[in-house]
């Protein structure tokens, strides 16, 4: 029996869905790792998952927390955006908040690397990118506080010496940088174009009818002409096959709801990430 069957099982037969409230989902940086021919975010169709669990258990929240572990990457990041903007569409209907949280240790393992460091502001809808040393007194003390003595002695030893007295100094500067970033796509996903259409107006699926990918490209070539600091270097094949996959669960929530429809569907793309297989492969000498 493969391990998602297992899963389902004990997750039926001890009827979980009725002791939980807010939820997760795990196992991420060793697939991110060792996983690089993933072409989708790996966790949306267990998303739907955990928020379909929540709605059948009828144990509404007025705040539904759904909390993702081990990501960093920006591609999932976004993806994770949509789908909270699109969760929190569906949780009107039960008086639901739905807030997404995530967390990983690369934004401190980046900032060990400060030289090539990027940087990301976000300010009336325009990203800007900046060296360590390029970043501004205003946004540092917003960071640092009473320590932007220190933090700019920092920097000057970084630039003149090429080392740091704590290796940990611009952590902080990295997770605002992070920060920022998530504004920006949160940001992208409210915005409506001059059709006053949003992503979600975009993608939203029809009863008998998939996405075009024509759609989705048209969505993604606008973001990159928009904000190619941060769209540019993302592939837009990837987040075409994540903005495809958000629409047919979507499909599956809005017209169907079977939850054997919903396992042939995550099974299928488990299939596809092959994992620990394909890392096993990977790791072999040839």
């Amino acid at each position: 029996m493969e391990q998602f069957d297992i899963w389902n099982q004990l997750y039926d037969e001890l009827d979980i869905g009725e002791y939980i409230t807010h939820r997760a989902v795990g196992g991420l940086v060793k697939l991110r790792d060792e996983s690089p021919h993933i072409k989708i975010t790996p966790f949306v169709s267990m998303l739907f998952r955990m928020f379909y669990d929540y709605v059948r258990s009828k144990n509404y929240v007025n705040e539904l927390r759904i909390h993702v572990l081990g990501i960093a990457m920006e591609r999932y990041r976004f993806a994770m955006t949509v789908v909270e903007k699109l969760f929190n569409k569906f949780g009107e209907e039960f008086g639901t908040k739905v807030i997404f949280t995530y967390d990983t240790v690369q934004t401190s393992n980046q900032a060990h690397h400060y030289k090539n460091l990027k940087l990301y502001t976000f300010k009336r809808g325009r990203v800007k990118e900046h060296r360590y040393d390029e970043v501004n007194d205003e946004i540092l003390s917003q960071i640092y506080s009473g320590k932007l003595g220190q933090v700019k002695d920092e920097i000057e030893r970084g630039k003149k010496t090429g080392k740091l007295d704590n290796i940990n100094t611009f952590i902080p500067l990295n997770l605002y940088s992070t920060m920022q970033v998530d504004e920006l796509f949160e940001y992208v996903v409210n915005k409506k174009d001059n059709h006053k259409k949003t992503i979600l107006d975009k993608i939203e699926p029809m009863i008998d009818e998939e996405l075009s990918s024509n759609v989705v490209l048209t969505i993604i070539n606008q973001l990159i002409i928009d904000y190619p600091v941060i769209f540019k270097k993302l592939d837009r094949k990837k987040i075409a096959y994540d903005l495809m996959l958000i629409s047919k669960l979507w499909q599956w929530y809005d017209f169907d709801q079977d939850l054997n429809h919903l396992n042939e569907i995550t099974k299928d793309y488990i299939d596809y990430i092959d994992f620990p297989t394909f890392a096993d492969l990977r790791a072999r000498p040839k």
